[in-house]
């Protein structure tokens, strides 16, 4: 089986953006990973609202997506598609 290079495509504000856009593109063909920015320890939904660390300097990019490079522009062109139909 091929080894295919992942690239990064969008840069997501939370888990149920990032699911809901990987179905999407799942639902379209393209397979995807999702790759989680925060660290467990320092989430703040893990020691509470009084946590420090580097919560702040994530704050609004829960993570990314990533596509195979073959597959980005096509994906990237759904994504948009997709929040133009969605108004965000």
């Amino acid at each position: 089986m091929e080894e295919k290079n992942y690239v990064p495509i969008i840069t997501l504000s939370n888990e149920v953006e990032a699911l809901s856009i990987q179905q999407y593109l799942k639902e379209a063909g393209i397979p995807s990973i999702l790759r989680k920015f925060s660290i467990p320890a320092f989430d703040p939904s893990f020691f509470g609202e009084g946590a420090i660390g580097i919560g702040p300097l994530l704050e609004g990019r829960w993570g990314e997506l990533l596509v195979p490079e073959d597959r980005a522009e096509e994906a990237i062109k759904i994504i948009e598609e997709l929040r133009k139909d969605l108004g965000i």
